[in-house]
This record gives structure tokens, sequence and C-alpha cells, in this order.
């Protein structure tokens, strides 16, 4: 039926009148997605009263196509700006070859306004492949880290490091980074840390373990810029109840590492974020911190598979990290995005605060960044239960996360999530979207279908647009 059935369970949009779902499915006219406008003068919270209007089509930032090949479709790009020269960008991601998943690389010299595919990355063979993640070093070195998974049962794949010298025209072959063995390193996050600046970099990678023997959150280095890398450390292990998963890294301008995961609840697919921070670059790490918890974090989309995690971002050039994630309320339909935030370098977090919250839109798939002058944006998919499309929204603080202005919206045009590529059992978008910030620019970066397929779109979003709307 699609992605608004109405047969489908409580825990699928539930509290939807009839009348909307028969229009949806129905494929009447798309409606606005509804955005619920912030509470005046609310503690950084958003009311699911009557929506406010989207930003208005002559603020939109300009969208700009990236992957223009023979691919049939792109998903989770990972996107990086060069610190030496921002007008470098590098982004790599999914791709499919018929029934078969690689990894590619795409690459602006002019700030993101045209780019050039590299096509498939040194090494790959497509089967499986995935999760990529992409960072530079304060010497303008790129890396892209991924795993190159087989479906072979049981399913396999390791963590794998690419090297650019060259801004990503080129790149070097693979070194390992880690190993699965039988099992999977799944979901790698790549941070660099140049700290002290006279240093070699330092390449962290977090991911995901399974099947391995030896389960759990993981942290991998390098202490010598990507050539090798150690035995993982163990952060985090699966219980008889509880299972962690879907790691992402950040690092501060003074090397305090922090890795979030979330812990599933396997009873009941309950969510909570955990943050843990080392301050002795990844050779120990401080108990982890609650930073928010959630009934679940997205609903069940029926035959559309979209899957929602959690992100953090650093300051530059403070101590200052900034966790999001989506929360979804089965008893209410409810879906919410949070913002968790810490100013001492994650040794505490200080309670989230609720950048919007509604039961016409669902949020999914949140990004966080913080440009050089410490402002930080919020990008999300959000998708129109009326409509059954999706826009990417943008928040943005001035004030280093203490103040967010309206939503803005940064798709030019709404699509529709069940134009994603079939897989056969499922139309599948990716369980992640990017956003990466300048000196004075954000990028947001996300799989959008608006030709027909799945393809790479990004837009420029200069800093100080947005007005202050309320205060957290």
């Amino acid at each position: 039926m699609g992605i608004l059935n109405p047969r489908m369970t409580r825990r699928t949009f539930a509290g939807l009148s009839a009348a909307v779902v028969a229009r949806a499915v129905a494929g009447g006219q798309p409606a606005a997605p509804a955005v619920p406008s912030p509470a005046p003068g609310a503690a950084g919270t958003a009311t699911s009263g009557e929506p406010a209007a989207w930003t208005s089509a002559a603020s939109v930032p300009v969208n700009t196509q990236v992957s223009v090949d023979a691919f049939a479709a792109h998903i989770e790009p990972s996107l990086a700006v060069n610190h030496r020269d921002p007008r470098n960008l590098l982004a790599a991601c999914r791709v499919f070859q018929d029934s078969l998943i690689g990894l590619a690389t795409y690459v602006s010299f002019d700030a993101g306004l045209t780019w050039h595919g590299n096509g498939l990355l040194p090494g790959v063979v497509p089967d499986f492949d995935g999760n990529a993640s992409v960072a530079f070093d304060e010497n303008g070195r790129g890396y892209v880290c991924a795993i190159q998974a087989a479906t072979a049962q049981p399913r396999h794949g390791d963590a794998y490091v690419w090297r650019t010298d060259d801004g990503g025209r080129s790149f070097s072959s693979p070194v390992t980074a880690i190993t699965a063995g039988a099992g999977v390193a799944d979901h790698p996050s790549l941070v660099i840390s140049q700290h002290p600046v006279a240093s070699t970099p330092r390449l962290y990678i977090a991911a995901r373990m399974f099947n391995t023997g030896n389960d759990g959150i993981v942290l991998a280095r390098s202490l010598d810029g990507g050539r090798t890398f150690g035995q993982p450390l163990l952060l985090a292990a699966p219980t008889a109840t509880q299972v962690a998963t879907l790691p992402v890294a950040a690092i501060g301008p003074d090397g305090t590492l922090c890795v979030i995961y979330v812990l599933v609840d396997t009873s009941n697919g309950a969510a909570a974020l955990k943050a843990a921070a080392s301050t002795d670059g990844g050779e120990s790490f401080a108990e982890p911190a609650s930073l928010a918890s959630a009934i679940s974090l997205s609903p069940d989309l029926g035959d559309v598979t979209i899957e929602s995690g959690a992100w953090v971002a650093a300051s530059p050039y403070e101590p200052r990290f900034y966790a999001v994630m989506t929360a979804f309320d089965d008893n209410t339909a409810t879906s919410s995005l949070l913002l968790a935030a810490s100013t001492d370098g994650a040794r505490t977090w200080n309670p989230p605060i609720t950048l919007a919250t509604s039961n016409q839109t669902v949020y999914l798939q949140p990004q966080a960044a913080v440009d050089a002058r410490g402002r930080v944006a919020v990008s999300v998919y959000a998708l129109s239960i009326a409509a059954a499309k999706i826009d990417v929204m943008l928040y943005l603080s001035e004030s280093g996360g203490t103040v967010f202005g309206p939503p803005q919206r940064v798709t030019t045009q709404s699509f529709d999530p069940r134009q994603a590529i079939n897989t056969g059992s499922t139309r599948w978008l990716g369980n992640y979207q990017a956003l990466a910030a300048s000196r004075d620019v954000f990028h947001p970066m996300w799989t959008d279908t608006r030709t027909g397929d799945a393809e790479l779109f990004t837009a420029t979003i200069p800093t100080g647009r947005a007005k202050a709307r309320y205060v957290s």
C-alpha cells in the first residue's frame, strides 16, 4: 500500500484520522509538511499545536545534485570540509550496482557549487559495503573509513581506511583498521585529532562489533596518521537485555574524545542515548553519561526503511559537545527532535531540549555541526504524514546552542521516500545523512528521490540568516 498503510499497527502513525491516512495513501494533493512553531518564551521546547508555515520559497537555498553517474542509487552520505581549503569538500556514500552495494566518493573544489564523481574506491568489490565516514586532518589530507562486507552467511566485514593527499582526486589502497573475523565492524565513525598541534594526526574509529566473539561498541586508534591501527578497546558490551549500537564519535580542540551510542532494550525497543568521554587520547574512558531516552527512535514505516539514530558534534575552539537524536512516542504518535549539550568537555551534560515535536511530522536521521565561530546547526529529515513526502530542515543557533532560530527549509522540492531503491524486501533510504561546517557556511547533504532515483543533493547555507526565536 505504501508508506502510510491504514492497516499498520498502532506503532505506525498511531492516532491519525482515517481521512488523513486515506488521502495520503490515495496519492492526493501533497500538503506542505507540518512543522510546529516554538512556544514563545518556552525553555527550549516546541509544542505540537497548530503548525507554523514553512519558510518562504525565496529563502530556501539552491539545491545542487552531487551524484550524476551510472549507479542505481546513493544512500548514507558522509561529508567533510578541508581545513586548509574550505572550498574543498569530500563526500562518500553507498552506491548500488544492481543488487550489489559498493563505496564511491565525490569531490568539490568550489565550495559545493559543482561536483566530480570518482567512482568506486580503490580495491572495493561491491557486495554489501557501506557506512562511510569522512574526515580531513589539519594538514589537508582526507580519509574515508567504511566497511567492506560480504552477504555470504554469516555476514562479515572489516573496517578499512583510504587516504587522499590531493583533496579527493585520488585515493590510496585501503588499510585495515578493524578486523571483524566472521562478524562485522558495523557503523564505523572516524574522527581525527592533531592535538598537540605538532604531533602526527591520530585517527579514532568507533564501531559496533557483532558476531565477532567480542561484541559491543569498540574504539580503534592509529597513532601514525592511519598507517596502522591497534587492537580495539571495548567501550560498551551487550547484556542479556540491552544491545549497544549506532556509535558516533567527535573530538574537541583539546583532544577530548566523545563517543555516543544507543542502548536498545531488547524486550521493548526503548532507546537510551549514552556518551563516553576520554581525555587521554582513547587510553581510558569515563563512566558513560545518560543523555536522553525514548520509547523508540522512529516508527515503523511499512515497506519503506528509514532508520533513525543519533549524532554528535564538537565545537572547534571550545570544550562544547552537542548530541542530537529523534524520539517517537508510540502512545501518542508524537515525533520529537532532541538536543543535549555539554559545556565542559563531555564531562557533564545538560538535560535535553526539544527543538521540534509534532504528531503531523516524523523527524528522522538528525545531524549536528559546529562552525569556526561556535554556531550550531542541526539538520533533519521531516516526513509529512499528510503528504507522505520528506523535506530537509535546518535549525541554527547563533549563540553556541543556547538560542535557536525557527526551522529553515533546505529542500527546494519535497520528495517521496517510496521512490527509494527497491531491495526486494523494502524501499531503503539509508540510516543517516550528512552535515558539515566550514568557517561561515553549513553544508547539508542528503539522499533525495526527486529525480525518480535515490541521488545525493547538497546546499550551501551561510550562517547569520536565522533570527533567535526562543531560549533554551
